[in-house]
């Protein structure tokens, strides 16, 4: 009987997880498709777009790279960009979790609500600049399972991938807790190497972030971008979104977001939601006080800006990056429970207007309710 159990536990966890996940990135991808066709929109896509048409601003290096590379595909050729960046995260998810025999515990991290498959379940909140920054601690993440010079090229391609994210958005910072502990584990015991590697990684995102906080932008620079894209024959309203945000400072960001109070307070039972496999994680927290760090990191982002669900999706995989490897006591939760708790709930990306009630909205219901006929 013990036989038959697990021969069905092998079979029903894979095709859940590769179900949600298919899922949720073919929404993902051809609700935003259908957003480039029409043009790209403020955020989603105007983000991606700030470059250095202006000068050197935060936020521009990846908007300038494909500017020079496009100048004439550059709305279509940002979008596959970030497709395909989202398509090799993706990749390797489903990577990690063949590595660790589809665990339920493993399916719950990669595979809730707020984890990979939130750029399904609300489209809006996917696709955004974090997931160059996803794609640093996967390719590190990557490293603790090579040796030699594979494993010194692969943290060398992370570094170099952590760079463009911070160039691109400096925001992203906030995960270098996860990146750094990454790092110490693809190199063991090798204190040397580790040292070397840390300290560039810290050098690396001080210079970026340094560089961005000296340049921030400005309405001068705004305007100098949105005018720049509108000679390539970009509709107005792609400036209506990030680019307009660069004139803005951080007081301004606090003010907005403090504005939503107590409306945004309805996003921390999310948070806990978001969190809760950790409950399966064994000793995963005991003694250890990097991974409530991490998460106090990136939740500060809740102060400045009121993308609650996206910051709330960064907290998600980030403990999914801080859990490989912790299998020390490690437990695994009922079946029944693990489909509840990716099928039942979602998080929208944002809070806007006078919505209360965030709680429900979101996930595959959603989607069902909103986009099937």
């Amino acid at each position: 009987m013990n036989r038959v159990k697990v021969q069905a536990a092998l079979t029903w966890r894979p095709v859940l997880a590769l179900t949600i996940l298919a899922f949720s990135t073919f929404v993902s991808l051809s609700t935003y498709w259908r957003v480039v066709r029409a043009g790209g929109n403020d955020h989603q896509t105007g983000d991606w777009l700030i470059n250095y048409s202006a000068g050197f601003i935060r936020r521009g290096f990846i908007g300038e790279i494909l500017r020079f590379a496009y100048p004439d595909d550059l709305l279509v050729a940002t979008a596959i960009l970030q497709m395909t960046l989202w398509l090799l995260f993706v990749a390797f998810v489903v990577y990690r979790l063949r590595k660790d025999e589809w665990s339920s515990t493993s399916i719950l991290l990669w595979c809730g609500p707020a984890a990979v498959p939130f750029a399904g379940w609300d489209p809006q909140g996917g696709l955004r600049k974090e997931i160059i920054a996803f794609l640093a601690l996967a390719v590190m993440s990557l490293a603790a399972d090579r040796v030699g010079r594979a494993r010194m090229l692969l943290v060398s391609a992370s570094c170099v991938i952590w760079a463009v994210s911070l160039l691109s958005w400096e925001a992203t910072v906030v995960l270098l807790p996860t990146l750094l502990i990454l790092c110490r584990r693809a190199f063991g015991d090798d204190r040397k190497q580790w040292r070397i590697a840390g300290t560039s990684i810290l050098v690396v995102s001080a210079a970026a972030v340094g560089a961005s906080l000296a340049a921030p932008g400005g309405t001068r620079a705004a305007a100098g971008i949105c005018d720049d894209l509108l000679s390539r024959g970009f509709d107005k309203q792609i400036c209506d979104g990030s680019i307009r945000w660069l004139g803005y400072d951080l007081q301004y960001g606090y003010d907005y977001t403090i504005g939503f109070m107590p409306q945004n307070l309805y996003f921390v039972p999310l948070a806990a939601l978001a969190l809760l496999p950790v409950c399966w994680l064994g000793r995963f927290c005991e003694r250890r006080w990097w991974w409530p760090a991490q998460i106090a990191v990136i939740l500060s982002l809740s102060l400045i800006a009121a993308d609650y669900g996206r910051w709330i999706h960064m907290a998600a995989i980030a403990t999914a990056f801080l859990a490989l490897g912790r299998t020390e006591g490690r437990s695994e939760p009922p079946a029944g429970l693990v489909v509840v708790y990716l099928l039942g709930w979602g998080v929208q990306h944002a809070l806007f207007g006078t919505a209360t009630t965030p709680v429900w909205r979101g996930g595959w219901m959603t989607f069902v309710q909103h986009y099937l006929p």
